[in-house]
C-alpha cells in the first residue's frame, strides 16, 4: 500500500527474487604495494591504481557466478560494465581499505580527490546516487531507482563507479541487498567518511548537466554525487545513446538490471511469503492494481479515491476477461483505496477474488518526513521496518501475471 508509481515496469516479471545476498570479501592488499602507494603519497607523489576490468578465471569453488551473464536483454556494453565495475570494486577494497586504515581521515580525503587528472583508466571515479538527511528533496523510490538504466550508461561512458548510499528514510542495505553474484553498488563503510559527504547535493533536473559534471577531467570532479530527477528518469537520453535500434530500450533492460543489483533484505523476504501465503496468493497466477490516489497531495475526498478505485478494477475485470474472477491484488498510497477495493469484490454478484494487505497507518512516502537531527524524525530515531510497506508490495507487484497501474493527479 504505498507510493510506487511508475516503479512497477522495472521489476515487472521478476522471478526468483528471494535470494540471501553476499557481504563485502575484501583481500588484503600486497605488503608491498601497499607500502608503495602510502610512500608515493607521504611524497606528494601521483597515486595511480590500475583501472582494467581484465576477465579472470574464476575459482572452481566461487560461488558468485556473475548473474547479468544469464539476461538475453541486457546489451553487451553493460555487461561489461557490470564485469568492470565487479572488478574494480573488488580491487578497491584490496588496494584502499589497508592503506586508508593506516591514515586519518583527511589524510585519506586528500589522497581520494587529489588523484592524477589523467585519463579515468588509471584512476578511481565515482557516481553516486545519494539521499542524506541534510538533502532537501530526493524523491520518492521510483524516483531514486527509476534513472539507474541512464546512471549506468553515464558510469560506464565516463569510467566511473556507479554506488548508492541512502540515509534518509534509511541506509537502502536496511531493504535490498545485491544479490549473490550481482552488481554491488555499496559504499563500503570504512570508505564513507573519507568521500566526506557535506553539504546539499545538487538536484540534476536536466540530463546534460550531469552528463557534463561527470564527463569533467578535473580533480575535483572525481566523486560526482547526485539526486537526478526528470519526469523522464533518464529514458530520453538513453535511448537516444543506445547503439542501435536493435539494443533493447530503457524500459525492457530494467527488470534484468533489478535482478543484477538487487534482492530484498532476509525479514522482507519471510514477510513476501507470509503475505504471499495469507492472501492466498500463487506467484505468476495473479493479477495486479496499483492506484496510485494520493500523487502530490496528502489526503483526498472519500467519493474520489472510491471512484478512482472502482474504475481501477473495472479496467482489470475488462482487460483480464479470460480470468476475471482473479485473483487480483491492490496495492495504493492510500488505506482507503485497498478497504473499498476488497468492499467493493463482496457486493459484485460474481465474486471476484480481490485481496489487498490491509493496515491502519497512512504508508509513509520516503520524502515526507520532517526530519529533526541527524537520521531523527518527529524527535526520535528513524525505525526503517516502518518502510518494508514499499518494498513488500512492490515484490508482490512485480511477481505477477500483469498489472494495472492507475495514477491520479
Amino acid at each position: 500500500m504505498v507510493m510506487i508509481g511508475a516503479m512497477m515496469f522495472l521489476v515487472q516479471g521478476t522471478r526468483h527474487v528471494l535470494r540471501e545476498g553476499r557481504t563485502d570479501q575484501g583481500v588484503p592488499l600486497a605488503a608491498n604495494r601497499e607500502k608503495r602507494l602510502l610512500e608515493d603519497f607521504k611524497k606528494g607523489a601521483p597515486v595511480t591504481t590500475k583501472f582494467t576490468a581484465s576477465k579472470e578465471k574464476k575459482d572452481d569453488n566461487d560461488p558468485t557466478d556473475n548473474s547479468w551473464e544469464s539476461s538475453s536483454i541486457l546489451p553487451p556494453w553493460m555487461k561489461d560494465y557490470f564485469a568492470f565495475h565487479q572488478q574494480q570494486r573488488r580491487q578497491l577494497v584490496e588496494e584502499w581499505q589497508p592503506l586508508f586504515s593506516a591514515m586519518e581521515v583527511s589524510d585519506a580525503n586528500r589522497l581520494l580527490w587529489n588523484q592524477p587528472d589523467t585519463p579515468s583508466e588509471e584512476q578511481y571515479r565515482f557516481l553516486i546516487v545519494r539521499c542524506f538527511t541534510f538533502d532537501r528533496k530526493c524523491g520518492g523510490l521510483a524516483d531514486r531507482l527509476l534513472p539507474l538504466p541512464y546512471l549506468i550508461q553515464l558510469a560506464h561512458n565516463t569510467s566511473r563507479l556507479l554506488l548508492i548510499h541512502f540515509q534518509k528514510p534509511a541506509p537502502l542495505e536496511e531493504y535490498l541487498v545485491p544479490p549473490r553474484g550481482g552488481m554491488d553498488w555499496r559504499i563500503p563503510a570504512w570508505l564513507v567518511p573519507v568521500f566526506n559527504f557535506t553539504g546539499e547535493s545538487r538536484r540534476y533536473k536536466a540530463d546534460q548537466f550531469l552528463e557534463n559534471h561527470a564527463r569533467s577531467r578535473h580533480t575535483n570532479d572525481t566523486v560526482v554525487q547526485s539526486i537526478f530527477q526528470a519526469w523522464h528518469y533518464g529514458s530520453f537520453p538513453y535511448d537516444q545513446r543506445r547503439l542501435s535500434t536493435e539494443e533493447p530500450s530503457f524500459d525492457l533492460v530494467h527488470r534484468d538490471i533489478w535482478r543484477s543489483m538487487f534482492t530484498p533484505v532476509l525479514p522482507i523476504q519471510k514477510l513476501i511469503r507470509h503475505e504471499l501465503n495469507t492472501l492466498g496468493l500463487v506467484e505468476g497466477n495473479y493479477a495486479a492494481v496499483h492506484c496510485r490516489v494520493l500523487y502530490a497531495v496528502s489526503d483526498r475526498p472519500v467519493d474520489e479515491i472510491q471512484l478512482w478505485t472502482q474504475n481501477a478494477l473495472q479496467c482489470a475485470f475488462s482487460i483480464y476477461n479470460d480470468h476475471r474472477k482473479g485473483p487480483y491484488f491492490v496495492a495504493s498510497d492510500s488505506i482507503h483505496a485497498t478497504q473499498m477495493a476488497v468492499a467493493h469484490g463482496r457486493t459484485l454478484s460474481w465474486h471476484p477474488q480481490i485481496v489487498a494487505r490491509i493496515t491502519h497507518k497512512t504508508p509513509q512516502h520516503f520524502d515526507r518526513i520532517p526530519v529533526v537531527g541527524n537520521g531523527n524524525w518527529l524527535g526520535r530515531p528513524y525505525v526503517p521496518s516502518e518502510y518494508y510497506d514499499t518494498y513488500i508490495d512492490l515484490m508482490l507487484l512485480a511477481m505477477v501475471r500483469a498489472t494495472i497501474l492507475f495514477w491520479t493527479r
